[in-house]
């Protein structure tokens, strides 16, 4: 039980990465402000996307993209009274004339 413990924490550490999204209107993503929001909303699902282009006068400008479907669950569940659900988020930032560019997908519960 011990090396499986110690196993999974290596797996976690090694894929753990921040990158900073710059997006004017992140409170319409809850789930990219805090991934415990997922499924907190009055609707069974939720699709979101976004698009900023950050200093839109400089050639090549920083370019931010991205898309989030949430679903809730134990909504119609009368022996609950929290909320539940699962998120899939798909991230494309690029930046500037260097092509740096990051793409990731990120699943939340």
């Amino acid at each position: 039980m011990k090396l499986l413990q110690t196993i999974f924490f290596v797996c976690l550490l090694s894929s753990v990465f921040a990158q900073d999204y710059h997006y004017s209107q992140q409170y319409a993503v809850p789930m990219l402000l805090n991934p415990s929001m997922t499924g907190y909303t009055n609707c069974s699902g939720r699709l979101a996307a976004q698009y900023r282009n950050q200093w839109a006068a400089v050639s090549e400008a920083f370019q931010t993209t991205s898309i989030a479907y949430e679903h809730t669950l134990l909504k119609n569940n009368e022996n609950s009274n929290g909320f539940a659900g699962v998120g899939l988020a798909l991230f494309n930032d690029m930046a500037g004339l260097g092509n740096l560019r990051q793409t990731s997908a990120t699943a939340s519960t």
